[in-house]
């Protein structure tokens, strides 16, 4: 008797790390990067990633992380020109809007986060002063983080194998902070998205 409550123990242990070994493995999930434009306030270039991890079998819908960099900026409006202004995701969820299944997926998003802005120190030229005078208004370096919000739409292209090509527009609303970050800004960046 003693042996086969040995034996039936044992064959429950090893049947507890495969169970939870199933129960870890991910779903499928794949992450794309980015480069393109940021618009308002100017151009300026981009760099982005975003992470989709898909809820279901056919990729219909996603959630998951996103972040969008941008630099070099030209063509700002005064006061707003912008060293470095990051838009960060921290969930964003993607639903097909085409039947799923199939080598195209294009998708609606919505998410929500923050944006990091660093903007330098800078001269208005020709502003109303506080006094009611006319003049030149310096205004000092700033670094700062805000909640922002973000709705878009892209498309991804599944040709088979481990990568496809994304596309990728979306707009940010900042919803809070300086009013030297616009309110809204748009994106709009082309990529490559591996491990599909």
């Amino acid at each position: 008797m003693r042996p086969i409550i040995q034996s039936l123990v044992a064959a429950v242990l090893l049947l507890v790390p495969v169970g939870a070994a199933q129960a870890r493995q991910p779903r499928v999930a794949s992450d794309a990067f980015y480069v393109g434009m940021r618009v308002e306030p100017g151009i300026a270039l981009l760099a982005g990633w975003d992470l989709d991890v898909y809820l279901n079998s056919n990729r219909a819908v996603s959630i998951g992380p996103g972040v969008s960099v941008s630099v070099l900026g030209a063509g700002e409006r005064a006061g707003m020109v912008q060293d470095l202004l990051v838009a960060a995701d921290v969930l964003r969820l993607k639903v097909q809007v085409n039947d799923p299944g199939g080598e195209w997926r294009p998708y609606v998003l919505a998410g929500g986060g923050f944006t990091y802005a660093r903007l330098p120190e800078q001269v208005v030229e020709g502003v109303t002063l506080s006094d009611g005078t006319m003049g030149d208004q310096r205004l000092p370096s700033l670094n700062e983080y805000a909640p922002m919000m973000t709705l878009g739409f892209g498309a991804d292209w599944f040709a088979g194998g481990t990568w496809g090509l994304a596309l990728l527009l979306q707009t940010h609303f900042h919803l809070s902070g300086t009013e030297r970050v616009p309110v809204v800004w748009s994106e709009i960046a082309a990529g490559i998205r591996f491990g599909i």
